[in-house]
C-alpha cells in the first residue's frame, strides 16, 4: 500500500479518531479496542513474521506511554495480560543477528488491513525508511510494552532500592485477585521468564546488541535485572561473549548503590528539604 493511499485513509472521517474507552468510569483516548487488541496478539505468532508493519506495533507502544495512558496500563495488566505474553514470547523466541534483522525487512512497507485496527497508524509520525529503522520501531515497541506492563516505570522512579522484586509483584497480583477477583499481570514467575530465563535474557540482550540504536531492550534488560537480579546475573553469563553484559550489570550495580549512599547523606543533610 502507498504512502498517499494510507495518508488518504487515516484522513477519511472518524478513521483517524482513537477510541474511547472506560478506566474507572472515566473516558480514556487511545485505549486499544478488542479488535485491536486481537489484531496485535493475532500478528505476533513466534515462529512466523509479524503480519504488519512496524508503525502498527509504535502506535500500540504511544497508547501505553506514560501520563493519563497510566490507567491505560493497570487496566490492561488486569484485562488483558496476553498483550504482555504475546510481546514477552515473540521477544524471547531464539533468532539469529541475521534473523533479527530480517524481521525489518518484513515490516518496512505497510500492507496492514483497513481494519478496526487501523487506527493506530494515526498516532504515528515516525516513518521508518530503511528495513533496520522498521526493525528498531518494531523491537523497541515490544520491550517496551513488556517493561510497562511490569508495572514499574512510574511508581518506582527514585533511587532504585526502591525498585519491587519479582516476588513482591506476584504478591500484590495475588492480593489484587483475592480483594478484586482479577489478579494483575504478572501473577507467576513464569509469566516474566517463561520457564526458559536464558532465552528470555539472551534474546532480550541480543535484540540490543544487534539494534544498538534502540533504547527499550536495553531498559527492559535492566529491569528483568533489577526485578531478579540473581536470574538474569547467572543468565548473562551464558550469553554469547558473555563478557560486555556480565560487565554492564557489575558496573550498573556499583553505580547503582553508589546513587543510592549519595542519596541518602543528601536525605540525612539538615537543609534539605525533599
Amino acid at each position: 500500500m502507498s504512502f498517499e493511499r494510507q495518508q488518504a485513509i487515516l484522513a477519511s472521517p472518524n478513521s483517524n479518531i482513537p477510541p474511547l474507552g472506560s478506566v474507572e468510569g472515566q473516558q480514556v483516548l487511545n485505549m486499544p479496542n478488542s479488535a485491536t487488541i486481537t489484531a496485535f496478539i493475532d500478528s505476533l505468532k513466534p515462529s512466523l513474521l509479524p503480519s504488519r508493519c512496524s508503525r502498527f506495533f509504535w502506535g500500540m507502544f504511544i497508547c501505553f506511554l506514560p501520563g493519563p495512558s497510566r490507567k491505560v496500563i493497570e487496566q490492561l495488566r488486569r484485562s488483558n495480560p496476553e498483550i504482555f505474553t504475546a510481546a514477552l514470547k515473540f521477544i524471547a523466541t531464539p533468532r539469529t543477528r541475521e534473523e533479527l534483522v530480517a524481521l525489518g525487512s518484513s515490516m518496512l512497507v505497510c500492507d496492514c488491513p483497513l481494519d478496526a485496527a487501523y487506527w493506530v497508524h494515526a498516532l504515528v509520525d515516525k516513518r521508518p525508511t530503511t528495513a533496520t529503522e522498521a526493525a528498531e520501531q518494531f523491537f523497541d515497541s515490544l520491550c517496551g510494552i513488556v517493561r510497562d506492563g511490569l508495572g514499574v516505570q512510574k511508581r518506582y522512579t527514585g533511587t532504585f532500592s526502591d525498585w519491587p522484586t519479582l516476588d513482591s509483584l506476584v504478591r500484590a497480583s495475588e492480593k489484587s485477585l483475592k480483594r478484586t477477583g482479577s489478579a494483575i499481570w504478572p501473577s507467576k514467575h513464569s509469566d516474566v521468564f517463561l520457564g526458559k530465563h536464558e532465552e528470555v535474557v539472551s534474546m532480550v540482550w541480543r535484540i540490543f546488541d544487534t539494534f544498538p540504536a534502540t533504547q527499550e531492550p536495553l531498559r527492559l534488560f535492566f529491569v528483568l535485572w533489577k526485578l531478579s537480579p540473581s536470574t538474569v546475573s547467572r543468565a548473562a553469563t551464558l550469553i554469547d561473549g558473555s563478557r560486555w553484559p556480565a560487565q554492564l550489570l557489575s558496573n550498573a550495580n556499583r553505580t547503582f548503590d553508589d546513587s543510592i549512599t549519595k542519596t541518602r547523606r543528601f536525605l540525612k543533610w539538615p537543609y534539605n528539604v525533599m
